[in-house]
C-alpha cells in the first residue's frame, strides 16, 4: 500500500484507494479498541477519493475531539492540538519501534499458537522468514515482499501514533527506517526460532530485555496519566464489538459491569484495583437475592469472574488499560454434591416419551404442539442440546441414502462452539412419522415467528420453547431436583453410548463434543458411520398412539 503523494492519509493498492490512519494510545476505546481505521474508497476516481478523504478525516477528527472531551466535536483542529507534533529523540525513537515491535510479535505468537509442532515448522515460511540482508528487505507473516514503501508504511503508522511531525527523508526519518529494518528482522528470526525449536537469537542492543521492561513501565504510566476517561461499562461494548459475543452471553454478561460500578462507587476502568475486585468477588458471595437465596459459587466463578477476566484481559491486552486488574483474582472450584447421575433413569426417560404421546392441550399452539411430541425423541436418539432442537427449521431436514439427517447449524440459533454438524436420525423416530410431519412446512419446526413480541436476542424464541418443555417434564412427573429436565438426555445418551460400546469419536461427533486432542482435528465421522452407531441403540418400548 502507496501513500498518495500531497494526502497524509490517501493510500493506494493495486489501483483501488484507501483511508488510513493509525489511532492514538489514548483514543483506542473510542474506535472500538483498534489500532488503526482503514476504510476503502474501491474503484472510484482519485478525484472522488480525494472527496470521500475528506469526510473521513472530519469523521475521524470529531470522534477524537469527542473522545477527548472537547467541547465542539466539529473543530477538528481541537484534536489535532491534543497530540504533540514534535520531531522526537533517538531515545523516543527507539522505545517508539521496541512497542511496535512487541506487539508485532505478540501478533505473531497468537497466529501460530495452536498449531501442532510439525505443522508450525511447515507454515514458518508463510509467516515469517529470515531477513534477506542482500536486500535489507524481508519476507514476513503478511506474505509479501517489504519494499521501501511498506516499511515507510510502518513508520508512519509509528509517527501517528506519537503525533510526531517527521520530514521524508529527513534525519529523524532515516534514523526510524533503520530502526524499523532492524526490528522487521528481530521479528522474523524470533518468530521461525520459536516455530523451529531452535535457541532464540542474541537480543539486539536496542531490542534488549532491559529495555522492553522499561518500555512496559513507561507505557503503563502513560495510560494512567491519560485524561481519557474509560468507563467500566464500557469495556464490555469494546469486547463485543472486538469478539463478536453471542446475544446470550451479552445479556449475562450486561448485568456484571453496572453491578461492578455500583460496588466500588465509580465508573473508571482505570482506577478498579485487584484489591477492588478480590472484595467484591466477597461481596457477590455473601449477597443474597430478594428470595433471600445466596449466589452460588458457580455463578459467581463461571458469571462474574468469567465476564471481568475476558473483558479487562482483552483491555490491557489492546493497550486500552495500563494493566489487567483481573488477573489473578480466582475462586476455587468446589465439587458439588451429587446425589445421583445427572441422567434420566429408564423410569423418567419412559415417563417423557410417553406423555409425548398423549394429546396436547386444545389451546397449545401448533408449534408448541410439535416441540412435546419431537424434541424429547430427538434429544433421546441424539443426546443433542434441548435448544439445538428447539431451533430446528424444516430446511435444516433432510435425507439422504435412506437416512432422514438434521443439521444443527448457527445460521438457526445459538451452537456451541459456532460449528455446524448433522447427524442422522434413529430410525424409530422416523417410523413415528417425522418425516410426513414435515410435509408442506417451512420455517422453524417448533416455533412461530409470527408471534414475536420483539424480545431481546439474548432470550430468542427457541429458548423460550425449551423453558416450557422443562416445565412440561416436570408436570409428568419428574420432579427430581438432582437433574435438569431438559439436559438430562445429553447426559443419558452418554451413558448408553457407553453401555452399547460405540466409539468414543463417533459418540462426541453425534453430540457435538470434543475429544480435547489435536488428532480430532483430523478426518471426520461420515453420516453412515453416525447411523449405524445411533441405531445399534435399542428402541425405547412406548406404544406409538397411532
Amino acid at each position: 500500500m502507496k501513500r498518495v503523494k500531497g494526502h497524509r492519509y490517501l493510500y493506494t493498492r493495486e489501483g483501488a484507494y484507501y483511508f488510513r490512519r493509525s489511532i492514538p494510545l489514548d483514543l483506542r476505546l473510542a474506535f472500538g479498541g483498534k489500532t488503526e481505521v482503514i476504510v476503502s474508497f474501491g474503484g472510484r476516481s482519485l478525484a472522488e477519493a480525494r472527496h470521500l478523504l475528506h469526510e473521513q478525516v472530519e469523521a475521524f477528527e470529531q470522534t477524537a475531539a469527542k473522545a477527548r472531551g472537547s467541547a465542539d466535536p466539529t473543530q477538528a483542529t481541537l484534536a489535532r492540538t491534543a497530540i504533540r507534533r514534535v520531531k522526537p529523540t533517538r531515545e523516543e525513537l527507539e522505545r517508539a519501534v521496541r512497542l511496535w515491535r512487541r506487539e508485532r510479535l505478540d501478533r505473531m505468537a497468537i497466529e501460530v499458537g495452536g498449531i501442532a509442532p510439525a505443522e508450525a515448522i511447515d507454515r514458518a515460511a508463510d509467516l515469517s522468514r529470515e531477513a534477506m540482508i542482500a536486500g535489507e528487505r524481508l519476507k514476513v507473516a503478511t506474505g509479501f515482499n517489504l519494499s521501501k514503501n511498506q516499511t515507510a508504511w510502518f513508520a508512519e503508522d509509528i509517527i501517528e501514533r506519537n503525533g510526531w511531525e517527521l520530514e521524508e527523508g529527513g534525519h529523524e526519518w532515516t534514523t526510524l527506517l533503520r530502526l524499523l529494518d532492524r526490528g522487521l528482522q528481530d521479528v522474523a528470526k524470533r518468530t521461525l526460532s520459536e516455530l523451529n525449536g531452535a535457541p532464540l537469537p542474541l537480543p539486539d542492543g536496542v531490542f534488549s530485555p532491559e529495555h522492553d521492561a522499561q518500555d512496559e513501565a513507561w507505557r503503563k504510566e502513560q495510560i494512567s496519566k491519560s485524561k481519557v476517561a474509560v468507563p467500566i461499562t464500557g469495556l464490555l461494548d469494546r469486547y463485543k464489538v472486538a469478539h463478536k459475543i453471542s446475544p446470550a452471553t451479552d445479556k449475562t454478561w450486561r448485568r456484571v459491569f453496572p453491578k461492578l460500578k455500583d460496588f466500588l462507587g465509580h465508573d473508571d476502568a482505570h482506577a478498579v484495583t485487584t484489591e477492588d475486585l478480590i472484595r467484591w468477588r466477597d461481596h457477590l458471595l455473601t449477597e443474597v437475592d430478594a428470595k433471600g437465596a445466596q449466589r452460588s459459587l458457580r455463578t459467581v466463578r463461571d458469571c462474574y469472574l468469567a465476564a471481568l477476566k475476558a473483558v479487562f484481559k482483552d483491555a490491557a491486552e489492546n493497550r486500552v488499560l495500563a494493566s489487567d486488574p483481573a488477573k489473578g483474582v480466582k475462586l476455587k472450584k468446589v465439587k458439588t454434591v451429587r446425589l445421583r447421575n445427572p441422567g434420566f433413569t429408564d423410569e423418567e426417560a419412559l415417563t417423557i416419551l410417553r406423555g409425548t404421546l398423549t394429546a396436547p392441550p386444545s389451546r397449545m399452539s401448533e408449534e408448541m404442539a410439535l416441540a412435546r411430541r419431537w424434541v424429547p425423541w430427538i434429544c433421546a436418539y441424539t443426546g443433542a442440546r434441548v435448544n439445538e432442537i428447539t431451533q430446528l427449521r424444516a430446511q435444516d431436514i433432510r435425507t439422504e441414502k435412506d437416512l432422514c439427517i438434521i443439521r444443527i447449524t448457527p445460521e438457526a440459533g445459538s451452537v456451541k462452539n459456532n460449528t455446524a454438524r448433522e447427524v442422522p436420525l434413529h430410525q424409530h423416530v422416523v417410523d413415528q412419522g417425522f418425516l410426513e410431519m414435515l410435509r408442506g412446512r417451512s420455517g422453524p419446526l417448533f416455533y412461530n415467528q409470527q408471534r414475536h413480541r420483539g424480545g431481546k436476542d439474548g432470550n430468542p424464541q427457541y429458548k423460550k420453547v425449551g423453558e416450557r418443555l422443562a416445565a412440561w417434564v416436570r408436570e409428568l412427573g419428574v420432579t427430581d431436583e438432582s437433574i435438569l429436565p431438559n439436559h438430562a438426555w445429553r447426559h443419558r445418551f452418554k451413558t448408553l453410548t457407553r453401555k452399547y460400546k460405540l466409539h468414543l469419536h463417533v459418540a462426541n461427533a453425534i453430540q457435538g463434543h470434543t475429544n480435547g486432542t489435536e488428532s480430532e482435528e483430523y478426518g471426520e465421522v461420515d453420516l453412515e458411520t453416525m447411523s449405524e452407531a445411533i441405531n445399534s441403540l435399542p428402541r425405547y418400548g412406548v406404544e406409538n398412539r397411532d
